[in-house]
């Protein structure tokens, strides 16, 4: 896959998350869960690895001003990733192409990066 359509799928991936966190950020046990993960997770920096494509594609994965934000990794100067996250192109595609799904329930999204060890 070309980077350009790299970035564009995990740009979409990450609105949809930023949304389904804006909009539940009022809902039990959204709220609690989510609230204490960007709280312990906000400035920490998670290396997210892409995984089913012939190059490894990596982004930086981090939580600025209540938003999940995303950049490639290689603009991780002296990397100080915390931990690393793999995921799979097709998960990120079924969650781009499905955005109302996951808004409305953010419980069917991998918050796994948020938690890690």
């Amino acid at each position: 896959m070309s980077p350009n359509l790299c970035d564009t799928l995990v740009k979409s991936y990450i609105n949809v998350c930023n949304n389904a966190l804006k909009c539940n950020q009022d809902r039990f046990p959204f709220k609690q869960i989510l609230g204490a993960a960007r709280k312990a997770e906000t400035g920490r920096l998670v290396e997210m690895q892409i995984t089913e494509w012939p190059v490894v594609q990596s982004y930086v994965l981090t939580i600025e001003n209540n938003q999940i934000k995303a950049l490639p990794h290689e603009n991780c100067k002296n990397c100080k990733c915390e931990r690393k996250w793999k995921v799979s192109e097709y998960y990120l595609r079924q969650v781009a192409s499905d955005p109302d799904t996951y808004v409305s329930n953010p419980a069917k999204i991998n918050w796994e990066w948020l938690y890690g060890n």
